[in-house]
């Protein structure tokens, strides 16, 4: 399957009103720019998008949830 479904995630910590983005690196697509966290959603993640937003957060931030 030629998957192109992808995900946008939305941090947001209310104590402090505050929103987490991403500052997209020189060389990166959109470089420069604030963007909220997101990805490509794989074939194996289809049944369950937890499964990127681990991933992704993984990858992006270098966090493990």
């Amino acid at each position: 399957m030629d998957n192109k479904n992808a995900l946008v995630f939305v941090f947001y910590n209310k104590d402090k009103k505050e929103f987490l983005v991403e500052k997209r690196l020189t060389g990166q697509f959109l470089s420069g720019e604030k963007i909220f966290p997101g990805g490509k959603v794989e074939d194996n993640e289809l049944d369950d998008y937890s499964k990127t937003l681990k991933r992704e957060c993984l990858e992006e931030f270098a966090v493990v949830l």
